[in-house]
């Protein structure tokens, strides 16, 4: 799970998967930032696409200037891949599926 954790959905996405003894691997989404590469991945297996994992809400977001601009998949990933402050939280996946931010519908549906 990529996380930042003061982030209050990433804590109750740990919260959930914990009371669920679902075992997971904490990573600092700013400390030890997914690669282009590997957003590359959980984009691919996500629904969204990279679209899905950029946080338009982030005060980043407006401090760049980016509000009303449209981005293409590759520029999301070029962005969030400089600019892990970006990045929607927490990003959980078992290997096949992927749920970004805390979506007890999408978890329930991942781990059962």
């Amino acid at each position: 799970m990529f996380e930042l954790p003061s982030c209050t959905s990433c804590r109750n996405a740990a919260s959930w998967l914990s009371r669920k003894g679902i075992a997971y691997e904490r990573r600092h989404v700013w400390d030890a930032h997914p690669t282009r590469q590997e957003l590359a991945d959980i984009a691919a297996r996500h629904s969204g696409g990279a679209q899905a994992l950029l946080s338009r809400r982030s005060i980043r977001f407006k401090e760049l200037g980016l509000a009303g601009q449209t981005l293409t998949d590759e520029e999301c990933l070029d962005l969030l891949a400089n600019e892990p402050r970006l990045l929607k939280r927490p990003i959980i996946s078992d290997g096949n599926r992927v749920v970004i931010g805390f979506d007890r519908r999408g978890l329930e549906a991942m781990f059962g």
